[in-house]
């Protein structure tokens, strides 16, 4: 609260100008102005209000306008108005209780910006890791995207070299009919050939039984001649 905190271009901050005759007051003044700096005019305020790296200041200036850290400007006018910025701030009616009731409101006030600050903090965490886990996610999926196209690649290569090879095994119609022309040929002459080799077996019985008999005709017929 006391510390010496660098400002742009040297301005003053309003805490540092309020005056109060019970030092207790100045906690109350602190966590409502905390560092909000005095600009001298509204070009002086912009140049602070919005300056570089992105460090946003509170600016107030002589004339009453307010730059918010958010960004956000209201109040102020043509004419300085006339306050009591750098002036002694007479507390000679606040009794000892109500600085005590404020400190304590204040002090569970601080308590509660604390936790919300320490909330933010956390959540900002939380968001960090999720972006990353989100960013690892992606990248896996873009792997398995790659994948699966290579996949897709060789399934359809495949495919089209199995018809390849399909269309190469099937004969042509003309070659079918040829085919089916020379199976009823060689059935044909299967069936001859059986039905000689039953011809020639019986033929074969015939003579076999024949033979004996001739032979005793040639033996009788020697003795007629003689």
């Amino acid at each position: 609260m006391t510390k010496s905190v660098s400002t742009p271009e040297g301005v003053p901050r309003l805490f540092d100008l309020v005056k109060v005759r019970d030092e207790r007051m100045k906690l109350a003044f602190f966590a409502a102005l905390r560092n909000t700096v005095v600009a001298k005019d509204l070009d002086q305020a912009t140049r602070i209000a919005y300056g570089k790296n992105n460090e946003f200041w509170r600016v107030v200036t002589l004339d009453g306008a307010l730059f918010e850290q958010s960004g956000t400007m209201s109040g102020g006018g043509s004419k300085p108005k006339g306050g009591k910025m750098g002036t002694s701030i007479r507390a000679t009616n606040v009794s000892g209780e109500a600085v005590a009731t404020a400190e304590k409101e204040l002090s569970g006030l601080t308590d509660k910006l604390n936790a919300i600050r320490q909330r933010m903090v956390d959540a900002v965490k939380r968001y960090q890791a999720a972006e990353k886990t989100i960013a690892a996610l992606d990248m896996e999926l873009a792997k398995s995207q790659k994948e699966v196209d290579s996949l897709n690649s060789q399934h359809s290569y495949i495919e089209k070299q199995l018809g390849s090879l399909e269309a190469a095994s099937k004969p042509q119609e003309n070659e079918l009919d040829r085919l089916k022309e020379l199976k009823k040929i060689i059935s044909a002459e299967e069936r001859e050939i059986n039905r000689l080799t039953d011809g020639s077996k019986k033929l074969k019985e015939k003579v076999g039984f024949e033979l004996p008999n001739v032979s005793n005709f040639k033996f009788l017929c020697k003795f007629c001649v003689a």
